[in-house]
């Protein structure tokens, strides 16, 4: 098989029938990836266009990124080393865990560790439903921002606010700004609000 390697870029790869594979082209999608980016990261695409001057590669038609339990689909994928981003447009279709995402744009700010979702986006995780026009996650604290007319909902309970924040790590949902609370009669009110 051959094996290429491009010194400007952080890609190593290994063509497979016709379809590709790459190591270690994402450093920072999940919390997972900044806790061990040595684990193999592998994209499957139907095309790859590498840009040595601008220090970038960038995957379209039908993209599958796997990365442990991560995995994701989209339409296109571009990565720069020189702004350190990662961009997974179109159709983008993120799930890991018990956890899925569903919007058409997700902006990863590797240094940061930030993934915006600029445009609308709704994500499950457990049972707990939500949709913003715009977001953001920060994978260090594991925390989610909705704006943008935000929703949360489990059952038949539904949080809507000027701001909904929801803590993976403790399932907390927090509320800022004009908020509306529908609850049903059957829900039991946990003590340690």
């Amino acid at each position: 098989m051959p094996y290429l390697s491009f010194p400007y870029l952080p890609i190593s790869i290994t063509l497979i029938k016709m379809r590709y594979t790459l190591l270690a082209l994402l450093l920072c999608i999940s919390s997972e990836l900044a806790a061990a980016p040595q684990n193999q990261v592998t994209i499957e695409t139907d095309a790859f266009i590498f840009n040595t001057q601008k220090q970038s590669v960038a995957a379209s038609k039908s993209v599958y990124i796997n990365y442990g339990n991560l995995n994701i689909q989209s339409d296109s994928a571009a990565y720069s080393s020189i702004k350190n981003t990662l961009e997974i447009k179109g159709n983008v279709l993120a799930q890991q865990h018990n956890t899925t995402i569903r919007s058409n744009l997700l902006i990863s700010n590797l240094k940061t560790g930030i993934i915006y979702a600029p445009q609308p986006m709704i994500f499950k995780h457990n049972e707990i439903f939500g949709k913003s026009e715009n977001s953001h996650y920060n994978t260090r604290s594991q925390v989610l921002t909705l704006k943008g007319k935000p929703q949360i909902t489990e059952g038949k309970n539904t949080l809507e606010a000027d701001e909904i924040t929801f803590d993976f790590k403790t399932n907390k949902v927090k509320s800022r700004g004009k908020t509306k609370i529908s609850v049903s009669e059957t829900t039991d009110i946990p003590n340690d609000i």
